[in-house]
């Protein structure tokens, strides 16, 4: 009996780790475990079947159970378990104990895909590394190159932003026929030369590791999917070496292709520079030298110092080469899928759009 007991206490705790999970997923307002209620009911329960006497257990066993199961079958609209429910909630718990950030970084998507089926969709064509929030983050995406493309999108709104308010400074002078005699005076205008170019520089940074991003994301979430199908050297390839050592972003976009694709056949060329089309020669050569020149500047190298007219040329330049590039290279790994929806479909006016929201929201603040 003793041991019945004991055995219904580990099974009850195995399954409100599974309850902990699928709460902590759901969003707030739907049963939530950020709502103040039910985080306390669910602390409350993990309590008393840790520390109740086996008799006490017993007596509530049937009502324990029953309260279980029909969280349980509630929580099913939300999420339906690909896997048993014990078997993902001590799955859970091991990855719980294994990582105590959990709940400021988030799970990896493929961990929960390959457990749930979320019947609240999330966007189509998440990479497997992705990390979805739970508890006050829930349902929240992190991947890298979202961001990245984010941040490059509000340093080109803000560049350009700036470059207008100096033209309508200039012009004002211009008409009123004003000479830039002060100091202050001067010192402003090389302000406004100076913000252009923080922002165009820092942007076209931004640009180009958004490309690098996502194309490492495209080869390290094919890797982890197919990991069971794939030659140690393709592995090693979609991580980024070959033979134990890094490889260029130029042999990536080629090789990823000939891996990923069905028919093992490469369609973008950036291997043979006579073979090289737009966008990802003027992306590889001229853009990359300015990055380049950036992280780490020598005399030799691509000019960092421009005129801000340049600037913010080169900055739009980099923008539109870097949104087509990825589009592009998505479009050559996985022609019959859609373009990639946590991405916003790489629809370069929706970026734009969002940057100049978050400028505008922060401005008014």
């Amino acid at each position: 009996m003793l041991q019945e007991v004991e055995q219904f206490r580990e099974d009850m705790l195995i399954r409100l780790y599974y309850i902990q999970l699928v709460m902590s997923l759901t969003p707030k307002g739907h049963g939530s475990l950020i709502d103040k209620s039910v985080k306390q009911a669910i602390i409350d329960l993990g309590d008393f079947l840790k520390n109740c006497s086996d008799q006490e257990l017993d007596m509530k066993r049937d009502s324990i159970n029953e309260l279980l199961v029909n969280l349980y079958n509630n929580y099913k609209q939300y999420f339906k378990p690909k896997k048993g429910m014990k078997r993902i909630g001590l799955e859970f718990n091991e990855l719980f104990k294994s990582n105590q950030d959990l709940y400021l970084i988030g799970i990896e998507y493929g961990w929960l895909d390959e457990r749930l089926d979320f019947l609240i969709p999330l966007p189509e064509n998440l990479p497997y590394h992705t990390k979805i929030g739970i508890g006050h983050h829930a349902y929240c995406i992190n991947i890298e190159e979202e961001f990245l493309i984010r941040d490059a999108f509000f340093m080109l709104v803000n560049a350009e932003k700036i470059y207008k308010r100096m033209h309508l400074l200039a012009s004002k002078y211009k008409t009123e026929d004003l000479d830039i005699d002060s100091d202050e005076e001067r010192e402003l205008f090389s302000n406004f030369n100076q913000t252009i170019s923080t922002y165009s520089r820092l942007g076209l940074l931004s640009f180009y590791s958004f490309i690098e991003a996502f194309i490492n994301s495209v080869g390290y979430d094919y890797a982890l999917r197919n990991k069971n199908h794939l030659t140690d050297s393709e592995r090693e390839i979609l991580l980024g070496k070959k033979k134990g050592s890094y490889i260029s972003l130029e042999y990536k976009i080629e090789k990823y292709q000939e891996i990923i694709r069905d028919d093992k056949k490469s369609i973008i060329k950036t291997l043979d520079m006579n073979q090289m089309k737009e966008p990802f020669l003027t992306l590889l050569t001229q853009i990359k030298g300015v990055r380049d020149s950036s992280v780490h500047y020598s005399p030799v190298k691509e000019k960092i110092w421009n005129k801000p007219d340049e600037w913010i040329s080169k900055i739009k330049i980099t923008s539109q080469l870097s949104v087509e590039a990825a589009i592009q290279f998505w479009n050559a790994c996985y022609p019959q899928k859609e373009l990639p929806e946590y991405l916003h479909k790489l629809n370069y006016e929706k970026h734009y759009s969002i940057a100049e929201r978050r400028l505008s929201m922060i401005s008014d603040s």
